[in-house]
């Protein structure tokens, strides 16, 4: 339960500091640590939050039987998601109304993911032809995950589009007269990240494709109903965001990478090779600061 709680939440915070590192200094030139910490805390609690939620009949049945290791990892799950709830509050107390604003636009749909917006009721149905008896069926509820192939779309936008806006917000109102020093284009840093964590997201749903095949949850694997076909349209969509921005060498060996991954793991690989999936933009962000950082260290400020 540790690796499922906090393990894996924490792989994925990790690759959130790192590609939030990497779009605040090859965007504006700087790094602010108050964008920094609240996409980090943000993502943590997206995730922790989510996968407590998903897991908590674990938690009550260790409780009932008496299980005390899993009810102190859950302990120790709480104090994490907590801890981050300071350190974000933190951050925001000190960054402008706007970053409020946008942190919340981002926070509150991975919050709300698995929750019943409302409720609807099915249809009666009748017991018998003669009797007038009707009954109700359980009402249903409507949640976000429930929407078909949602999830890598929102988790698209959220990484794509709202990690540069949570550093701009904040770098704006830091640096009215504009970035210090730009390196990337941020229209094609947005555009490439918002394709590239929808499909990362994709991959990630292949890993659940026989239980969310039984659970009824219409992913894009599911919809499609193979993991080969998932595959084939993922591989696609990167081939064309490849050949789009061919001129960019990061974006082009990152896709390679990309498309490695899709053709290596499957419903049947262990968990914990999808922390790669996870982490498929890290490497990006990692050659970019050695890169800086060697031609810094030879007097170039030009990356």
């Amino acid at each position: 339960m540790y690796e499922v709680l906090i393990g894996e939440v924490l792989s994925t915070s990790l690759s959130t500091l790192a590609i939030t590192l990497f779009i605040s200094h090859s965007t504006w030139g700087v790094i602010d640590w108050r964008p920094i910490l609240i996409l980090f805390t943000a993502d943590y609690i997206g995730f922790g939050f989510d996968h407590y939620l998903d897991n908590r009949p674990i938690l009550l049945r260790a409780r009932a039987a008496g299980e005390a290791a899993i009810v102190t990892v859950f302990r120790r799950a709480r104090f994490a998601l907590t801890s981050a709830a300071i350190l974000l509050a933190v951050a925001l107390i000190l960054s402008p109304l706007a970053t409020w604003l946008i942190t919340a636009t981002l926070l509150v749909p991975a919050l709300l993911w698995d929750t019943p917006l409302f409720f609807w009721r099915q249809p009666a149905v009748q017991l018998s032809e003669k009797a007038e008896i009707e009954i109700e069926e359980p009402r249903s509820g409507f949640a976000i995950k429930r929407i078909p192939g949602m999830k890598p779309v929102i988790v698209g936008v959220i990484r794509g589009c709202g990690y540069y806006a949570v550093i701009r917000s904040v770098l704006d109102a830091l640096y009215p007269n504009g970035p210090v020093l730009r390196s990337w284009d941020p229209t094609q840093l947005v555009i490439w990240s918002t394709i590239n964590w929808t499909c990362i997201s994709t991959l990630a749903d292949v890993r659940d494709f026989d239980d969310d095949r039984v659970s009824g949850v219409p992913t894009i694997p599911v919809l499609l109903d193979s993991v080969y076909k998932t595959r084939v349209l993922l591989t696609t969509v990167h081939a064309l965001t490849m050949f789009a921005f061919f001129r960019n060498p990061y974006i082009v060996l990152n896709t390679l990478y990309t498309i490695a991954l899709v053709w290596i793991m499957d419903d049947k690989s262990p968990r914990f090779i999808y922390r790669l999936n996870t982490h498929s933009q890290t490497p990006v962000a990692v050659t970019y600061g050695l890169v800086h950082a060697y031609r810094w260290l030879n007097g170039s400020n030009i990356i």
